[in-house]
């Protein structure tokens, strides 16, 4: 699957830059692209049509599943076997997940080094999304800068089903992860918490780590019409609480079901994973199951729906790092009550768009739920701000200006004295 150039000539990019740049972005792949698609394929999806949009000629490896129409100026190299096929789309153990990247990392290098080999292509930048496929492009050539972006929290804040698993990720972390921000020419980081932690804890040189937070697709999120259905989903009641993402311990879901506990409140919950089995019986056992509603995977298209209907999204995670989810939401208009760790709070500001809680303080999260469900008025002065907050600071237009602004300092700095282009 191709479109867009192949070639050829240097012209201006859009960006500001002096001329376009042609990149490699080798995407993450553990999941294909589609309604079970994660946070990092979502972000390396949309910098790729940034990059395209701000005139770059991007190369993208990726798994393309349900892969949208890629703009003008992409090339898509697909990473996609039936094996890759199989693995990508079953949930089930640890095992499974380790199976899942390891796979997708190593069709994403093998990918990514043919094509760095194909002696019409002359790429300024390689960006990595895949811990293991990044270290594996940093040790195979050095003619190009490589850049990577560290999507996920460290390991030290998860919750996971076993001691044995949490000392896999960690031993993990510290191989690849920590192995890569050494070795890559630059590293971005979502939060600026996981920024500051390479330079304290790893000691990267700060030189070589920025922080650049996701973007959201204001068009496709954005407030719509007020209705009272849920045209996708009829059975549903607008004003519910909402929650969209992965289903596993990190994210805090079985807090939130038990917040619910003693209010007549509805909630959706959107997304697939491994505790997902273990929450809907979490949800019968506490009487939930009348009000709980687990639509499983949901098309992206289909996601704005979800955000415009709902009251607020709740998301009580105990790991993350710039969730797309709570962006999402904001720019539909809905309010989020989130937890206060990592970067949140720099896009939900306690009062002005959305609520704050500590992570695990089911009581606190029971009062916010409850408050928004009660003030609609607060509820759409909160919505109001929050879609202000991310056309002003979120856009992925903003984001890709910041990666470039990254990429033009590794070029010039790797380009021989009065050799301004190719």
């Amino acid at each position: 699957m191709t479109s867009g150039p192949k070639h050829e000539g240097v012209k201006p990019a859009r960006s500001g830059g002096c001329r376009a740049l042609r990149v490699l972005v080798v995407g993450r792949s553990a999941l294909p692209f589609g309604p079970g698609a994660g946070g990092a394929e979502l972000a390396g999806y949309y910098l790729v049509v940034g990059l395209a949009e701000l005139g770059h000629e991007v190369h993208f490896v990726t798994d393309v599943g349900d892969l949208a129409h890629m703009p003008e100026g992409v090339v898509v190299h697909d990473v996609s076997t039936w094996y890759k096929k199989a693995i990508s789309r079953t949930y089930g153990s640890f095992s499974m997940w380790l199976a899942q990247h390891l796979t997708a990392n190593l069709l994403a290098a093998r990918k990514a080094r043919a094509v760095l080999t194909e002696r019409k292509y002359q790429f300024d930048v390689v960006h990595g999304h895949g811990n293991l496929a990044t270290l594996l492009l940093c040790s195979s050539q050095r003619e190009v800068p490589v850049v990577y972006t560290e999507h996920d929290p460290g390991p030290w804040l998860g919750q996971y089903h076993a001691a044995l698993e949490s000392r896999i990720r960690k031993m993990v972390f510290r191989a690849l992860d920590v192995e890569v921000f050494r070795r890559a020419d630059h590293t971005i980081f979502v939060s600026e918490a996981g920024a500051d932690q390479a330079v304290a804890r790893w000691e990267v040189p700060r030189a070589r780590v920025s922080s650049i937070p996701n973007g959201v697709n204001v068009e496709l999120f954005s407030p719509g019409p007020a209705s009272d259905q849920v045209e996708s989903w009829p059975d549903l009641v607008p004003g519910f609480c909402l929650y969209v993402g992965r289903l596993d311990l990190r994210k805090g879901i079985g807090q939130l079901l038990r917040a619910l506990v003693g209010m007549d409140i509805p909630c959706v919950v959107a997304g697939d994973g491994p505790s997902r089995k273990e929450l809907e019986s979490l949800s019968a056992e506490l009487s939930l199951s009348e009000r709980v509603s687990f639509l499983g995977p949901v098309p992206r298209v289909q996601l704005p729906e979800l955000y415009r209907k709902a009251a607020m999204l709740v998301l009580p995670t105990h790991a993350d790092t710039m969730p797309l989810v709570v962006l999402e939401a904001m720019a539909c208009g809905t309010p989020a009550v989130a937890t206060s760790i990592s970067d949140i709070p720099k896009l939900v500001r306690h009062g002005y768009n959305g609520l704050l809680v500590k992570p695990g303080d089911v009581e606190a999260l029971r009062m916010s739920i409850r408050k928004l469900a009660a003030d609609t008025a607060l509820a759409q002065e909160l919505g109001k701000n929050a879609r202000d907050t991310v056309e002003r600071e979120f856009t992925w237009t903003t984001h890709g200006e910041k990666v470039v602004g990254v990429y033009e300092k590794l070029v010039q700095r790797q380009a021989p004295m009065g050799d301004t282009q190719k």
